[in-house]
Protein backbone atom coordinates (compact mmCIF):
# COMPACT_ATOMS: atom_id res chain seq x y z
CA UNK A 1 0.00 0.00 0.00
CA UNK A 2 2.84 2.39 0.93
CA UNK A 3 4.56 1.60 -2.36
CA UNK A 4 1.35 2.35 -4.28
CA UNK A 5 0.94 5.72 -2.48
CA UNK A 6 4.57 6.61 -3.25
CA UNK A 7 4.05 5.91 -6.95
CA UNK A 8 0.92 8.06 -6.98
CA UNK A 9 2.77 10.90 -5.25
CA UNK A 10 5.61 10.72 -7.77
CA UNK A 11 3.14 10.74 -10.65
CA UNK A 12 1.38 13.78 -9.23
CA UNK A 13 4.67 15.63 -8.70
CA UNK A 14 5.71 14.91 -12.29
CA UNK A 15 2.34 16.14 -13.60
CA UNK A 16 2.49 19.45 -11.71
CA UNK A 17 6.10 20.02 -12.75
CA UNK A 18 5.15 19.93 -16.43
CA UNK A 19 4.51 23.17 -18.34
CA UNK A 20 0.84 24.08 -18.65
CA UNK A 21 0.80 23.19 -22.34
CA UNK A 22 2.17 19.74 -21.57
CA UNK A 23 -0.60 19.14 -19.08
CA UNK A 24 -3.03 20.10 -21.79
CA UNK A 25 -1.40 17.71 -24.25
CA UNK A 26 -1.97 14.82 -21.87
CA UNK A 27 -5.62 15.81 -21.54
CA UNK A 28 -5.31 16.08 -17.76
CA UNK A 29 -6.74 19.58 -17.59
CA UNK A 30 -9.45 21.47 -19.44
CA UNK A 31 -8.46 24.75 -21.10
CA UNK A 32 -9.23 28.06 -19.46
CA UNK A 33 -12.26 29.57 -21.20
CA UNK A 34 -12.37 33.36 -21.04
CA UNK A 35 -15.83 34.89 -21.19
CA UNK A 36 -15.55 38.01 -23.36
CA UNK A 37 -18.53 40.41 -23.32
CA UNK A 38 -18.99 43.04 -26.04
CA UNK A 39 -21.68 45.18 -27.60
CA UNK A 40 -21.01 44.32 -31.25
CA UNK A 41 -23.12 41.61 -32.92
CA UNK A 42 -21.02 38.47 -33.25
CA UNK A 43 -21.23 38.38 -37.06
CA UNK A 44 -19.62 41.83 -37.35
CA UNK A 45 -16.15 40.78 -36.23
CA UNK A 46 -16.22 39.26 -32.72
CA UNK A 47 -16.94 35.75 -34.02
CA UNK A 48 -13.90 35.84 -36.32
CA UNK A 49 -11.78 37.45 -33.60
CA UNK A 50 -12.53 34.75 -31.04
CA UNK A 51 -11.98 32.04 -33.64
CA UNK A 52 -8.53 33.45 -34.48
CA UNK A 53 -7.62 33.71 -30.79
CA UNK A 54 -8.72 30.16 -30.09
CA UNK A 55 -6.59 28.88 -32.94
CA UNK A 56 -3.55 30.88 -31.81
CA UNK A 57 -3.87 29.84 -28.16
CA UNK A 58 -5.15 26.28 -28.40
CA UNK A 59 -1.74 24.84 -27.42
CA UNK A 60 -1.44 27.27 -24.50
CA UNK A 61 -4.58 26.06 -22.80
CA UNK A 62 -6.53 29.30 -23.24
CA UNK A 63 -9.75 29.73 -25.23
CA UNK A 64 -12.34 32.52 -25.44
CA UNK A 65 -16.09 32.66 -25.76
CA UNK A 66 -17.97 35.77 -26.92
CA UNK A 67 -21.11 36.99 -25.16
CA UNK A 68 -22.97 39.87 -26.74
CA UNK A 69 -24.74 42.55 -24.69
CA UNK A 70 -26.67 45.38 -26.32
CA UNK A 71 -24.80 48.65 -25.89
CA UNK A 72 -27.72 50.69 -24.56
CA UNK A 73 -28.86 51.67 -21.07
CA UNK A 74 -30.56 48.33 -20.44
CA UNK A 75 -27.63 46.31 -21.77
CA UNK A 76 -25.08 48.26 -19.74
CA UNK A 77 -27.12 47.81 -16.58
CA UNK A 78 -27.19 44.06 -17.26
CA UNK A 79 -23.40 44.04 -17.69
CA UNK A 80 -22.81 45.97 -14.47
CA UNK A 81 -25.30 43.88 -12.49
CA UNK A 82 -23.51 40.73 -13.65
CA UNK A 83 -20.11 42.17 -12.69
CA UNK A 84 -21.28 43.24 -9.23
CA UNK A 85 -23.00 39.90 -8.64
CA UNK A 86 -19.78 38.01 -9.38
CA UNK A 87 -21.08 36.71 -12.69
CA UNK A 88 -19.13 34.79 -15.30
CA UNK A 89 -17.27 37.61 -17.07
CA UNK A 90 -13.50 37.81 -17.55
CA UNK A 91 -13.04 40.51 -20.19
CA UNK A 92 -15.53 43.09 -21.40
CA UNK A 93 -15.83 46.22 -23.50
CA UNK A 94 -16.76 49.67 -22.21
CA UNK A 95 -17.85 52.20 -24.82
CA UNK A 96 -17.83 55.57 -23.00
CA UNK A 97 -15.28 57.26 -20.77
CA UNK A 98 -17.97 58.06 -18.17
CA UNK A 99 -18.80 54.36 -17.85
CA UNK A 100 -15.09 53.55 -17.73
CA UNK A 101 -14.55 55.83 -14.72
CA UNK A 102 -17.72 54.58 -13.02
CA UNK A 103 -16.70 50.95 -13.45
CA UNK A 104 -13.11 51.56 -12.40
CA UNK A 105 -13.95 53.50 -9.25
CA UNK A 106 -16.88 51.17 -8.54
CA UNK A 107 -14.66 48.07 -8.41
CA UNK A 108 -16.15 46.65 -11.60
CA UNK A 109 -12.94 47.03 -13.62
CA UNK A 110 -9.47 45.85 -12.64
CA UNK A 111 -6.77 48.54 -12.39
CA UNK A 112 -4.32 47.33 -15.02
CA UNK A 113 -1.16 49.39 -14.34
CA UNK A 114 0.79 46.64 -12.47
CA UNK A 115 0.03 44.05 -15.14
CA UNK A 116 0.90 46.46 -17.96
CA UNK A 117 4.21 47.25 -16.26
CA UNK A 118 4.92 43.53 -16.03
CA UNK A 119 4.15 43.20 -19.75
CA UNK A 120 6.43 46.16 -20.54
CA UNK A 121 3.48 47.87 -22.25
CA UNK A 122 3.31 51.67 -21.99
CA UNK A 123 -0.23 52.67 -23.15
CA UNK A 124 0.72 56.20 -24.21
CA UNK A 125 3.82 55.07 -26.10
CA UNK A 126 2.10 52.11 -27.77
CA UNK A 127 -1.33 53.65 -28.45
CA UNK A 128 -0.61 57.37 -28.85
CA UNK A 129 -0.57 60.58 -26.80
CA UNK A 130 -4.35 60.95 -26.78
CA UNK A 131 -4.58 57.86 -24.55
CA UNK A 132 -3.12 59.86 -21.64
CA UNK A 133 -6.51 61.53 -21.14
CA UNK A 134 -8.05 58.10 -20.53
CA UNK A 135 -5.72 57.41 -17.57
CA UNK A 136 -7.36 58.74 -14.41
CA UNK A 137 -5.14 59.66 -11.45
CA UNK A 138 -2.51 57.32 -12.87
CA UNK A 139 -4.96 54.44 -12.98
CA UNK A 140 -5.75 52.40 -16.11
CA UNK A 141 -9.27 50.99 -15.75
CA UNK A 142 -9.39 49.85 -19.35
CA UNK A 143 -7.28 50.21 -22.49
CA UNK A 144 -8.74 52.05 -25.49
CA UNK A 145 -8.34 49.90 -28.57
CA UNK A 146 -9.84 51.82 -31.49
CA UNK A 147 -10.11 55.25 -33.05
CA UNK A 148 -12.92 56.68 -35.14
CA UNK A 149 -12.31 60.16 -36.51
CA UNK A 150 -15.35 62.42 -36.64
CA UNK A 151 -16.26 62.65 -40.33
CA UNK A 152 -19.46 63.09 -42.32
CA UNK A 153 -20.89 60.47 -44.68
CA UNK A 154 -21.59 61.67 -48.21
CA UNK A 155 -23.39 60.10 -51.17
CA UNK A 156 -20.71 60.68 -53.81
CA UNK A 157 -23.13 59.93 -56.64
CA UNK A 158 -25.38 62.80 -55.52
CA UNK A 159 -22.41 65.16 -55.25
CA UNK A 160 -21.28 64.17 -58.76
CA UNK A 161 -24.77 64.60 -60.20
CA UNK A 162 -25.01 68.09 -58.69
CA UNK A 163 -21.55 69.01 -59.98
CA UNK A 164 -20.19 69.54 -56.46
CA UNK A 165 -16.61 68.55 -55.71
CA UNK A 166 -15.97 66.67 -52.47
CA UNK A 167 -14.59 69.31 -50.08
CA UNK A 168 -11.26 68.94 -48.34
CA UNK A 169 -12.28 71.65 -45.87
CA UNK A 170 -15.30 73.95 -45.55
CA UNK A 171 -17.04 76.52 -43.38
CA UNK A 172 -20.52 76.38 -41.88
CA UNK A 173 -21.77 78.72 -44.61
CA UNK A 174 -20.29 76.54 -47.37
CA UNK A 175 -21.72 73.43 -45.75
CA UNK A 176 -25.21 74.99 -45.46
CA UNK A 177 -25.13 76.11 -49.10
CA UNK A 178 -24.07 72.63 -50.23
CA UNK A 179 -26.83 70.93 -48.23
CA UNK A 180 -29.38 73.31 -49.73
CA UNK A 181 -28.15 72.60 -53.25
CA UNK A 182 -28.37 68.84 -52.67
CA UNK A 183 -31.96 69.03 -51.36
CA UNK A 184 -34.66 68.20 -53.90
CA UNK A 185 -38.18 66.86 -54.26
CA UNK A 186 -41.22 67.01 -51.99
CA UNK A 187 -43.14 64.80 -49.59
CA UNK A 188 -42.26 61.13 -49.59
CA UNK A 189 -39.88 61.64 -52.52
CA UNK A 190 -37.88 64.41 -50.87
CA UNK A 191 -34.11 64.00 -50.60
CA UNK A 192 -32.50 66.11 -47.88
CA UNK A 193 -29.02 67.55 -48.01
CA UNK A 194 -28.20 66.46 -44.45
CA UNK A 195 -29.32 64.05 -41.74
CA UNK A 196 -28.07 65.01 -38.25
CA UNK A 197 -29.29 61.82 -36.50
CA UNK A 198 -30.42 63.79 -33.45
CA UNK A 199 -32.65 60.93 -32.28
CA UNK A 200 -29.60 58.86 -31.30
CA UNK A 201 -27.52 61.40 -29.40
CA UNK A 202 -28.93 64.91 -29.63
CA UNK A 203 -25.66 66.44 -28.39
CA UNK A 204 -23.37 64.77 -30.96
CA UNK A 205 -23.64 67.53 -33.63
CA UNK A 206 -22.36 70.01 -31.02
CA UNK A 207 -19.00 68.23 -31.14
CA UNK A 208 -18.26 70.50 -34.11
CA UNK A 209 -17.67 73.34 -31.64
CA UNK A 210 -14.69 71.43 -30.28
CA UNK A 211 -12.67 72.25 -33.41
CA UNK A 212 -12.37 75.77 -31.94
CA UNK A 213 -12.95 75.22 -28.21
CA UNK A 214 -10.67 72.21 -27.73
CA UNK A 215 -10.79 69.86 -24.74
CA UNK A 216 -13.34 70.25 -21.92
CA UNK A 217 -15.41 72.41 -24.23
CA UNK A 218 -18.51 72.12 -22.03
CA UNK A 219 -16.74 73.91 -19.16
CA UNK A 220 -14.84 77.09 -18.59
CA UNK A 221 -11.31 76.62 -17.22
CA UNK A 222 -11.35 75.05 -13.79
CA UNK A 223 -14.66 73.26 -14.24
CA UNK A 224 -16.55 75.59 -11.89
CA UNK A 225 -18.67 77.13 -14.65
CA UNK A 226 -20.23 75.75 -17.83
CA UNK A 227 -19.46 77.04 -21.29
CA UNK A 228 -22.90 76.42 -22.80
CA UNK A 229 -23.46 80.02 -23.94
CA UNK A 230 -20.16 80.15 -25.84
CA UNK A 231 -20.58 81.71 -29.30
CA UNK A 232 -19.30 78.48 -30.90
CA UNK A 233 -22.17 76.45 -29.40
CA UNK A 234 -24.62 79.13 -30.49
CA UNK A 235 -23.26 79.20 -34.07
CA UNK A 236 -23.32 75.45 -34.67
CA UNK A 237 -26.74 74.87 -33.12
CA UNK A 238 -28.37 77.85 -34.83
CA UNK A 239 -26.97 76.55 -38.12
CA UNK A 240 -28.51 73.12 -37.48
CA UNK A 241 -31.87 74.62 -36.50
CA UNK A 242 -31.89 76.84 -39.59
CA UNK A 243 -31.13 73.86 -41.83
CA UNK A 244 -34.04 71.94 -40.27
CA UNK A 245 -36.61 74.72 -39.95
CA UNK A 246 -35.73 77.50 -42.41
CA UNK A 247 -33.80 76.00 -45.34
CA UNK A 248 -35.50 72.62 -44.76
CA UNK A 249 -32.31 71.07 -46.11
CA UNK A 250 -31.94 68.76 -43.10
CA UNK A 251 -34.37 66.22 -41.67
CA UNK A 252 -36.18 67.90 -38.77
CA UNK A 253 -35.67 66.69 -35.22
CA UNK A 254 -39.44 66.21 -34.90
CA UNK A 255 -39.56 63.90 -37.95
CA UNK A 256 -36.47 62.13 -36.68
CA UNK A 257 -38.13 61.28 -33.37
CA UNK A 258 -41.72 60.66 -34.47
CA UNK A 259 -40.71 58.49 -37.43
CA UNK A 260 -37.89 56.77 -35.49
CA UNK A 261 -35.42 57.39 -38.28
CA UNK A 262 -31.82 56.20 -38.50
CA UNK A 263 -28.75 56.51 -40.71
CA UNK A 264 -29.86 53.29 -42.38
CA UNK A 265 -33.43 54.47 -43.11
CA UNK A 266 -32.33 57.88 -44.41
CA UNK A 267 -28.79 57.98 -45.80
CA UNK A 268 -28.53 54.37 -46.96
CA UNK A 269 -32.06 54.55 -48.33
CA UNK A 270 -31.06 57.52 -50.52
CA UNK A 271 -33.19 59.98 -48.53
CA UNK A 272 -30.27 62.25 -47.62
CA UNK A 273 -27.07 63.22 -49.40
CA UNK A 274 -25.05 63.55 -46.19
CA UNK A 275 -25.26 62.17 -42.66
CA UNK A 276 -23.48 61.78 -39.37
CA UNK A 277 -22.60 58.16 -38.70
CA UNK A 278 -19.23 56.77 -39.83
CA UNK A 279 -19.82 54.20 -37.09
CA UNK A 280 -22.47 52.59 -39.33
CA UNK A 281 -19.79 51.21 -41.69
CA UNK A 282 -20.99 47.64 -41.04
CA UNK A 283 -24.45 48.68 -42.30
CA UNK A 284 -22.95 50.48 -45.29
CA UNK A 285 -21.18 47.28 -46.32
CA UNK A 286 -24.23 45.09 -45.67
CA UNK A 287 -25.87 45.62 -49.07
CA UNK A 288 -28.04 42.54 -48.56
CA UNK A 289 -29.78 44.10 -45.57
CA UNK A 290 -29.51 47.70 -46.79
CA UNK A 291 -29.53 47.53 -50.60
CA UNK A 292 -27.81 50.48 -52.28
CA UNK A 293 -25.33 50.93 -55.10
CA UNK A 294 -24.01 54.45 -54.55
CA UNK A 295 -20.48 55.22 -53.37
CA UNK A 296 -20.04 56.57 -49.84
CA UNK A 297 -17.34 59.18 -49.28
CA UNK A 298 -16.06 60.48 -45.92
CA UNK A 299 -15.91 64.26 -45.58
CA UNK A 300 -14.25 66.45 -42.92
CA UNK A 301 -16.60 68.35 -40.64
CA UNK A 302 -17.33 72.00 -41.43
CA UNK A 303 -15.92 74.65 -39.08
CA UNK A 304 -17.14 78.10 -38.07
CA UNK A 305 -13.82 79.75 -38.89
CA UNK A 306 -10.89 77.99 -40.59
CA UNK A 307 -8.41 80.35 -38.93
CA UNK A 308 -9.67 79.46 -35.44
CA UNK A 309 -10.25 75.73 -35.96
CA UNK A 310 -7.06 74.33 -34.42
CA UNK A 311 -8.28 71.03 -32.99
CA UNK A 312 -9.45 67.63 -34.16
CA UNK A 313 -12.63 66.44 -32.48
CA UNK A 314 -11.79 63.99 -29.72
CA UNK A 315 -15.20 63.28 -28.22
CA UNK A 316 -16.09 59.66 -28.90
CA UNK A 317 -13.08 59.23 -31.21
CA UNK A 318 -11.02 56.95 -28.95
CA UNK A 319 -12.96 54.07 -27.50
CA UNK A 320 -13.72 50.38 -27.17
CA UNK A 321 -12.04 50.23 -23.76
CA UNK A 322 -11.13 46.64 -23.02
CA UNK A 323 -11.49 45.83 -19.31
CA UNK A 324 -10.91 42.95 -16.92
CA UNK A 325 -13.38 41.85 -14.26
CA UNK A 326 -11.60 42.20 -10.86
CA UNK A 327 -13.32 38.96 -9.80
CA UNK A 328 -12.04 36.95 -12.76
CA UNK A 329 -10.18 33.77 -11.83
CA UNK A 330 -8.05 34.13 -14.94
CA UNK A 331 -6.52 37.61 -14.82
CA UNK A 332 -3.18 36.55 -16.35
CA UNK A 333 -4.91 34.75 -19.20
CA UNK A 334 -7.18 37.79 -19.67
CA UNK A 335 -4.09 39.98 -20.03
CA UNK A 336 -2.72 37.61 -22.69
CA UNK A 337 -5.99 38.03 -24.59
CA UNK A 338 -5.84 41.82 -24.27
CA UNK A 339 -2.26 42.06 -25.53
CA UNK A 340 -3.08 39.77 -28.46
CA UNK A 341 -6.24 41.73 -29.28
CA UNK A 342 -4.59 45.16 -29.20
CA UNK A 343 -1.49 44.13 -31.16
CA UNK A 344 -3.39 42.81 -34.16
CA UNK A 345 -6.00 40.30 -33.06
CA UNK A 346 -8.68 42.96 -33.43
CA UNK A 347 -8.01 43.33 -37.17
CA UNK A 348 -10.92 40.95 -37.78
CA UNK A 349 -13.07 43.80 -36.42
CA UNK A 350 -11.58 46.45 -38.73
CA UNK A 351 -13.69 45.70 -41.85
CA UNK A 352 -16.68 46.54 -39.63
CA UNK A 353 -15.29 49.85 -38.38
CA UNK A 354 -12.99 49.05 -35.47
CA UNK A 355 -9.75 50.85 -36.43
CA UNK A 356 -6.79 49.78 -34.22
CA UNK A 357 -4.95 52.39 -32.14
CA UNK A 358 -1.82 50.27 -31.76
CA UNK A 359 1.20 51.94 -33.39
CA UNK A 360 2.70 48.60 -34.35
CA UNK A 361 0.14 47.96 -37.10
CA UNK A 362 0.97 49.63 -40.42
CA UNK A 363 -1.48 52.16 -41.93
CA UNK A 364 -1.54 50.08 -45.12
CA UNK A 365 -2.65 46.98 -43.21
CA UNK A 366 -5.40 48.94 -41.48
CA UNK A 367 -6.59 50.52 -44.74
CA UNK A 368 -6.72 47.18 -46.55
CA UNK A 369 -8.72 45.61 -43.72
CA UNK A 370 -11.10 48.56 -43.46
CA UNK A 371 -11.77 48.50 -47.21
CA UNK A 372 -12.57 44.76 -47.30
CA UNK A 373 -15.87 44.16 -49.12
CA UNK A 374 -16.09 47.89 -49.65
CA UNK A 375 -14.12 48.65 -52.81
CA UNK A 376 -17.25 49.19 -54.89
CA UNK A 377 -19.20 51.24 -52.35
CA UNK A 378 -16.51 53.23 -50.49
CA UNK A 379 -14.45 56.11 -51.85
CA UNK A 380 -10.93 54.94 -50.96
CA UNK A 381 -9.28 58.38 -51.21
CA UNK A 382 -11.52 59.97 -48.59
CA UNK A 383 -11.51 56.82 -46.43
CA UNK A 384 -7.70 57.01 -46.25
CA UNK A 385 -7.98 60.60 -44.95
CA UNK A 386 -10.44 59.38 -42.33
CA UNK A 387 -7.99 56.67 -41.23
CA UNK A 388 -5.11 59.10 -40.68
CA UNK A 389 -4.32 59.72 -36.99
CA UNK A 390 -5.91 63.00 -35.93
CA UNK A 391 -3.65 65.92 -35.12
CA UNK A 392 -4.04 68.02 -31.98
CA UNK A 393 -6.97 65.89 -30.84
CA UNK A 394 -9.10 67.47 -28.12
CA UNK A 395 -10.21 64.90 -25.56
CA UNK A 396 -12.25 66.07 -22.56
CA UNK A 397 -11.37 65.02 -19.02
CA UNK A 398 -13.57 67.38 -16.96
CA UNK A 399 -16.60 65.53 -15.62
CA UNK A 400 -17.85 67.84 -12.84
CA UNK A 401 -21.60 67.10 -12.54
CA UNK A 402 -21.48 65.99 -16.18
CA UNK A 403 -24.75 63.97 -16.15
CA UNK A 404 -26.63 66.99 -14.78
CA UNK A 405 -24.95 69.42 -17.19
CA UNK A 406 -25.58 67.07 -20.11
CA UNK A 407 -29.28 66.79 -19.25
CA UNK A 408 -29.72 70.58 -19.21
CA UNK A 409 -27.76 70.90 -22.46
CA UNK A 410 -29.90 68.22 -24.14
CA UNK A 411 -33.11 69.98 -23.08
CA UNK A 412 -31.81 73.24 -24.56
CA UNK A 413 -30.96 71.48 -27.84
CA UNK A 414 -34.47 70.01 -27.96
CA UNK A 415 -35.93 73.52 -27.66
CA UNK A 416 -33.61 74.85 -30.39
CA UNK A 417 -34.19 72.04 -32.87
CA UNK A 418 -37.98 72.17 -32.48
CA UNK A 419 -38.05 75.94 -33.00
CA UNK A 420 -39.29 76.84 -29.53
CA UNK A 421 -36.25 79.03 -28.81
CA UNK A 422 -33.34 80.45 -30.78
CA UNK A 423 -29.90 79.06 -29.94
CA UNK A 424 -28.64 82.16 -28.09
CA UNK A 425 -31.65 82.33 -25.76
CA UNK A 426 -31.85 78.59 -25.07
CA UNK A 427 -28.13 78.20 -24.37
CA UNK A 428 -27.85 81.28 -22.15
CA UNK A 429 -30.76 79.97 -20.07
CA UNK A 430 -29.17 76.51 -20.02
CA UNK A 431 -25.90 77.93 -18.70
CA UNK A 432 -27.68 79.56 -15.76
CA UNK A 433 -29.44 76.29 -14.90
CA UNK A 434 -26.39 74.09 -15.35
CA UNK A 435 -24.06 76.39 -13.39
CA UNK A 436 -26.23 75.90 -10.30
CA UNK A 437 -25.01 72.29 -10.15
CA UNK A 438 -21.41 73.46 -9.99
CA UNK A 439 -21.80 75.91 -7.09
Amino acid sequence: MAKKMLLLALAAATLFALPFGSVMAQGAKKPIVLKFWGGVPAEYGPELTVKAFNEAFKDKGIQAEYVRFVNDDTGNIKLETTLLAGGDIDIYMTYTTSNLVKRGTGKMSLELSPMLKKEGFDPVKELGDSVSTCIYDGKVYGLPTKMENYFILANKNMFDAAGIALPKSWTYDEFKATAKKLTKGEGQNKVYGMYWNTIQEIFRPSYLAQTVLGSNYLYKEGGKETNLDNPEFIKVNQMIADMMLVDKSAVSHTDNVTQKLSVESTFLAGKSAMSLGVWTIRSIKDVQKYPHDFVTAYLPVPVADKAKAKYSIGEGVIGDFICVNPNSEYKDAAMQFIMWYIKGGMLAMTPYGRVPLYNGITPETIANEYMKNGDKILDRTTVLKFLEPARNMAVSTETNKLPEVQKVFNEALEAIYTGHKDAATALKEAKIRADKFLK
